[in-house]
């Protein structure tokens, strides 16, 4: 380049950014978003909310990211985001140094692959095991074959998967929520991450029992009354994927549900928190029917005269 040459701010943000890898990572698209309540709601308005939401971004070559943004929802229904920084932060990523045999296998059935060879390699190790010590049985077993070639290798492969997915992610405590953005970090991830799509548990459809609940007794409002119904109705099949997540014949409750599927698993939180909301909801109705009564009672009789 001409050492007399003139360039633009434009030009010279550009070769700077071309030179330092410096990436958009919202270049292409920021959509896809999701929302929660913010852990810190002190010195809110009455009738705010501070919240939390995720977004999945898209930089060049289409490589998606978890980027956040946060803000208030006014009493009025106004969302107002905070201010958005121009610096990104990645987190400190750290690889899960010893994995629980038993979750693992668990986390397996969820996935539909737990089958014999899953069974052969867990069998041989012990109940916390590290990332070296499954490597090792599973190029033993390649390398001695006890099942069919096809199958082994299939089964390698999802839990190599398995393995290389969790990890663990620590941010800055100091930073924004702005600046921070969940990239690309295992093998399973170099095509991009997709939107933070989390499970549905039974804990949260009971808390949405008890609040819509608590809303009723507040207000007086008879809408409420339906919403604690229809979020009970989840446990019944009125749910993403319309299956039920209460199982009748055993009478417990399937620990939550997937994208794709319900998680078979009946542990004792999630039917207590069916049997919690059962009760809730048998208790106001008990409640309102007595309600009922007391005013049949108390309204004074009156007469026509003839």
């Amino acid at each position: 380049m001409p050492r007399e040459a003139v360039l633009s701010e434009t030009k010279r943000a550009f070769i700077g950014a071309y030179f330092t890898m410096e990436y958009s990572i919202e270049s292409a698209a920021l959509f896809n978003p999701s929302i929660v309540p913010h852990p810190d709601q002190s010195h809110l308005d009455k009738g705010s909310l501070r919240f939390i939401m995720s977004l999945r971004a898209t930089g060049e070559g289409h490589v998606s990211s978890i980027v956040f943004r946060s803000g208030v929802l006014d009493s009025h229904n106004t969302v107002l985001f905070d201010p958005t920084s121009d610096y990104v932060e990645t987190p400190d990523v750290l690889l899960d140094p010893v994995y629980d045999r038993h979750l693992f296998h668990l986390k397996l059935i969820e996935m539909a692959a737990s089958n014999e060879v899953t069974a052969h390699l867990l069998n041989q190790l012990p109940e916390n095991f590290t990332y070296n010590g499954l490597k090792n049985k599973i190029e033993a077993l390649r390398t001695t074959p006890v099942f069919p070639i096809t199958r082994q290798n299939e089964t390698f492969e999802v839990m190599y998967w398995l393995i290389n997915s969790n990890y663990e992610m620590n941010f800055r405590p100091d930073h924004l929520i702005s600046e921070r953005v969940i990239f690309p970090v295992s093998k399973n991830e170099s095509r991009g991450i997709e939107d933070a799509r989390f499970d549905q548990q039974p804990v949260e459809a009971q808390a949405m029992v008890s609040a819509c609940l608590e809303a009723d007794r507040i207000t007086g409002d008879k809408r409420w009354r339906k919403e604690a119904r229809r979020a009970f109705e989840w446990f019944l099949g009125r749910n993403d994927l319309n299956l039920p997540i209460y199982d009748p014949t055993t009478g417990g409750c399937r620990d939550g549900l997937h994208l794709d599927r319900p998680n078979e698993n009946q542990g004792a939180e999630s039917t207590l928190a069916f049997l919690q909301s059962l009760l809730e909801l048998r208790l106001a109705e008990n409640t309102l029917l007595w309600r009922h009564d007391l005013n049949e009672q108390s309204t004074p009789r009156t007469f026509s005269p003839s």
